[in-house]
């Protein structure tokens, strides 16, 4: 377009310059200059809130993952939905109301967020023993979704079944009592506790293999139990852990030497009432004032031939170390006797012979 310069008037003069903080980065320059640009760090500081790394869920989830890993399992990630019949398929420790619904899920597999993460990791138990896998030992760590205004919990589920191992090096099949013992090295490992196992009928659990963790009171944190079914050619295990209820506290550890001198094992075979839990006679094991007793473990359970209907025979070995000096076999045979008096008087149980 056509325009005519603008000429100033005769007599005036016009001023321009720039203005000493055009930008918000010029404040900032001028501000560092009066605190001095030595104090500022030269790195970037931590972020904060759920991306941190270093808060307290995030430190926990770590420990149980090294946990898990260190006990032969395998880490499995899944899909936070799954289908409405898995919603009611296992225990979900986080029901409130109905699941929530995806508007516009890719398949019905993906209908509802999960409450639970072991319907997933029962079908990648399936599926790779649909491809040879002659056993599974598998954990998810993820997050629940309980439904309606509920806070999403995290969580850790395990499966195992059959096997583990390579085929020349494989230990017998995994049982209950092995995903039991993996869950109780976790809980110790993190730490938490105390919690106690209880017996529970559950959900897609066998009938008598199911059974609750317990935190001090009767807060229900977790289960375990076998999958009553599960298309795998082998007993298949599972369980799981509601990692936002437990209540984690770092503890002191307790570091004790080594003896220099081996310690005397001795083992004691115990036939009594099925209804005696290990816990309890463990229990009162512990609290006995036994001289040199460095430490106890159970060796067997057996029941059959030579055991009476209703009871089991329990082995347990003892190890008795006095430190500074060797043990006697008679010092060690009068402890043994006083222990297993002190048993049979307190729960009825009665000694049996080699069988």
């Amino acid at each position: 377009a056509d325009f005519e310069p603008r000429r100033p008037r005769p007599g005036t003069t016009t001023a321009a310059g720039a203005p000493g903080e055009a930008y918000p980065q010029d404040v900032y320059e001028e501000v560092l200059r009066h605190v001095g640009f030595e104090r500022v760090a030269s790195t970037l500081p931590a972020l904060g809130g759920a991306d941190a790394g270093s808060n307290p869920a995030h430190l926990l989830g770590v420990r149980a993952r090294r946990t898990m890993a260190a006990l032969g399992f395998a880490e499995g990630i899944h899909y936070a939905f799954h289908e409405r019949a898995a919603d009611q398929a296992f225990p979900a420790l986080v029901l409130t109301g109905a699941p929530l619904a995806l508007a516009n899920p890719l398949s019905d597999r993906y209908a509802v967020l999960r409450r639970s993460l072991v319907p997933n990791l029962v079908a990648a138990a399936e599926f790779n023993a649909r491809h040879g896998a002659a056993g599974v030992r598998l954990f998810e760590l993820g997050r629940l979704f309980p439904g309606g205004a509920a806070e999403e919990i995290d969580a850790l589920a395990a499966v195992a079944g059959g096997p583990a191992g390579e085929p020349w090096d494989r230990p017998s099949p995994c049982d209950l009592l092995d995903l039991k013992g993996a869950f109780e090295a976790l809980l110790a490992a993190l730490p938490a506790g105390p919690f106690e196992a209880c017996a529970a009928e559950l959900p897609g659990v066998t009938s008598g293999t199911g059974a609750q963790w317990l935190a001090p009171g009767n807060l229900v944190v977790g289960w375990f139990g076998r999958v009553e079914r599960a298309e795998v050619p082998f007993e298949l295990f599972a369980g799981e852990l509601l990692l936002s209820r437990l209540a984690v506290e770092p503890r002191p550890r307790r570091v004790v030497a080594p003896s220099r001198l081996p310690s005397v094992l001795a083992d004691l075979t115990l036939t009594h009432a099925l209804e005696l839990t290990w816990s309890e006679l463990a229990g009162a094991i512990a609290a006995m004032p036994v001289e040199h007793l460095a430490g106890f473990r159970i060796k067997d359970r057996y029941q059959g031939e030579g055991v009476p209907a209703g009871a089991v025979a329990t082995t347990i070995t003892f190890e008795y170390n006095a430190g500074e000096r060797s043990l006697t076999q008679e010092e060690v045979n009068e402890r043994q006797g006083r222990l297993a008096a002190e048993l049979e008087r307190r729960f009825g149980v009665a000694r049996e012979g080699p069988r």
